[in-house]
């Protein structure tokens, strides 16, 4: 027979029943103080992202809401998994957190703060509203810390992103030239890092190619291949612009570790027009 602790709660609840809790430090279901139980059911039976770890391996458990955040890789597998195992790329920056819980009681807030996980096959960029909170068992000491939590990726990114590009539109506008305007753009973009990993800039000449007038994060060593590579594009450049790939040998991205793997070509300046000379 189910507790009724653990009936309903969609994937989680049947991955949380299936699970042999027996192989982990927190024992089989039948054994668990009525604190946790209390906190399992509770979070299993919540829409709202939740997150727990428990005891000194810190045994995780977590509901539907919480899923997608995960994106692909870490779930099903996360549960039941020690938390340590679980999180190696940012156990650095949440363990001392999940410390001061577990010792002292002590609760912590965050708001829109990164916290960069491995998902869908790559490091991402993470931003999560977040609080953890002690959970106490049935001698009042503290048995595990809870995480109720929001991820505000889509939100942060969106306004960060919207920033940037008010930022060139106004830097291109006030340009009075060419020259002007490539100055202002890359100084624009300059501020963008996370966004914008590097940028070359051209001017349009009467007669031939696009000529190559400046680079910003951009290696010396990978400049002639992103040159190449943008300059297939730029003949046949219209005002909406081109993704394209970017040379497989070339590893430049500010401020992240992931190398770069798409690129954008797009003419600045007046609408319509190429800053030419």
């Amino acid at each position: 027979m189910v507790p009724t602790f653990l009936a309903g709660g969609g994937e989680c609840g049947a991955l949380l029943r299936a699970f042999p809790w027996s192989t982990t430090a927190v024992g089989p279901v039948e054994t668990w103080p009525a604190s946790l139980k209390t906190t399992v059911g509770t979070l299993l039976h919540s829409r709202h992202p939740m997150f727990l770890w428990w005891g000194p391996d810190l045994i995780q458990f977590y509901n539907d809401a919480y899923v997608p955040s995960f994106g692909k890789g870490k779930h099903p597998a996360a549960m039941g998994q020690p938390g340590a195992e679980c999180w190696q790329e940012i156990w650095p920056i949440i363990w001392p957190q999940i410390d001061e819980v577990m010792r002292h009681g002590t609760p912590s807030w965050n708001e829109d703060h990164l916290v960069p996980i491995y998902r869908n096959g790559r490091l991402e960029e993470v931003f999560w509203t977040y609080g953890y909170s002690p959970v106490f068992d049935d001698d009042g000491r503290i048995g595990g810390t809870l995480v109720v939590c929001t991820e505000t990726t889509t939100r942060v990114l969106a306004e960060r992103r919207l920033d940037s590009l008010r930022r060139l539109a106004e830097a291109a506008s006030l340009a009075t030239n060419a020259n002007a305007v490539i100055e202002a753009s890359a100084e624009a973009l300059s501020a963008s890092g996370r966004d914008v990993a590097f940028a070359l800039f051209y001017q349009a000449a009467s007669a031939g190619p696009p000529r190559l007038l400046r680079s910003i994060g951009v290696p010396d060593d990978a400049v002639e291949s992103l040159d190449e590579a943008c300059r297939r594009e730029l003949e046949t450049l219209t005002d909406a612009g081109t993704t394209l790939t970017a040379p497989p040998d070339v590893r430049v991205a500010r401020g992240w570790p992931e190398p770069v793997s798409n690129m954008f070509v797009a003419p600045i300046g007046r609408l319509g027009s190429w800053p030419s000379a």
